[in-house]
């Protein structure tokens, strides 16, 4: 690594750190506030509203992760220029593009890191926690919709069922779904309005029955109040943490969810906008490092202080295009990819022409 590279990520590392301890400490503060609501509501110990404080901090970083290298990167080239240390640099031969390009890689890093921190922690995070809150109020029956079951067998998905609507106070499944495998291929497909739990057993009636034979041939038939019963491994009591939401899922867990209710004929716009939004948000990163390269690498007078308002002002528009774009996305107005992309096409597009005019 030359020198100067070395230099560069040696002063961008100050910052970075504490901008990311200042913002962490900001939704930090905020949850505490919230927790102590919740616990003063509910009863909750002192234990756990620790442990759902320890659990909410993987997806704070994640949300942090792009503002601070924002900040590291508007503070540091805003006051190297200001030091007129990036003068020296040009005038010792160094071009702004070879001063920039460790900036650039800082921010790719950090959205690699981003990614993989919201596809390996912050699922398993949130779901931890929400399924602490569950247990701590005892919620067992609520009214669920798009209710999905997966049951195993030796590893391998037995059967899978999916609900419209689940009533809890009356443990009924409604407008049902079920698939049976048997290893790994689709075996038979049972339809039904009413899955309803009596008898410590769930118990379907009123529908159609699909059975695949090996020679492609498909045998329907059709029932009518005769109760038959449906092994699911899962009660009535389990069913609400077995549902996960799109903050509870990892890009792949998401992908599959939304396929699956494509299937069934449900409006998924709202999870497709979820889904891309696990892309986008990790690359603001990157995208906020393209965008501050430029603005940071300007002459200044007040480094910090310019540095600091960029940096504020940037995060608002990013987060109130990225608001807008995922309305529109998730209402139907934009398609739900470009609705989530939004605010990087914009930004980004932005941090391009900066980036092209800087070198010119």
């Amino acid at each position: 690594m030359q020198i100067l590279t070395r230099y560069l990520y040696q002063e961008l590392l100050g910052p970075f750190f504490f901008a990311l301890a200042a913002f962490t400490s900001l939704f930090v503060g905020s949850d505490l506030l919230q927790l102590a609501r919740l616990g003063t509501q509910r009863q909750l110990g002192v234990g756990l509203l620790a442990q759902l404080l320890l659990l909410n901090l993987p997806q704070v970083l994640s949300w942090v992760l792009p503002m601070a290298t924002l900040m590291a990167v508007l503070l540091t080239l805003s006051r190297l220029s200001g030091n007129s240390e990036i003068v020296a640099m040009e005038a010792g031969g160094v071009s702004r593009r070879r001063i920039l390009r460790p900036v650039l890689m800082l921010g790719l890093v950090m959205s690699g890191l981003a990614f993989f921190l919201g596809e390996l922690v912050v699922p398993q995070a949130n779901l931890t926690r929400s399924r602490l809150i569950l247990g701590a109020d005892g919620v067992q029956s609520q009214l669920l919709h798009n209710v999905v079951l997966r049951d195993f067998e030796d590893g391998q998905l037995s059967r899978l069922l999916y609900a419209k609507v689940y009533n809890g106070e009356q443990q009924v499944m409604e407008d049902a779904v079920v698939q049976e495998f048997n290893h790994g291929q689709l075996a038979r497909t049972i339809k039904t309005g009413k899955i309803s739990w009596e008898r410590d057993a769930w118990y379907y009636s009123q529908g159609e029955a699909y059975e695949y034979l090996q020679d492609g041939t498909v045998v329907t038939a059709r029932f009518n109040t005769v109760c038959q019963p449906l092994p699911l491994a899962v009660g009535p009591s389990q069913i609400a943490q077995q549902q996960k939401s799109p903050e509870e899922m990892n890009w792949w867990e998401l992908g599959s969810q939304i396929r699956f209710l494509q299937a069934q004929g449900e409006d998924v716009k709202r999870l497709q906008v979820q889904w891309h939004l696990k892309l986008a948000i990790p690359l603001a990163c990157f995208i906020f490092a393209l965008v501050a390269a430029p603005l940071g690498i300007q002459p200044h007078r007040s480094a910090s202080a310019k540095g600091f308002g960029l940096s504020v002002v940037i995060i608002f528009v990013y987060y109130m295009i990225m608001t807008l774009g995922s309305a529109l996305g998730e209402g139907g107005q934009l398609s739900p990819w470009f609705g989530a992309w939004l605010e990087n096409i914009v930004l980004g597009g932005w941090g391009i022409y900066l980036l092209w005019k800087s070198g010119r």
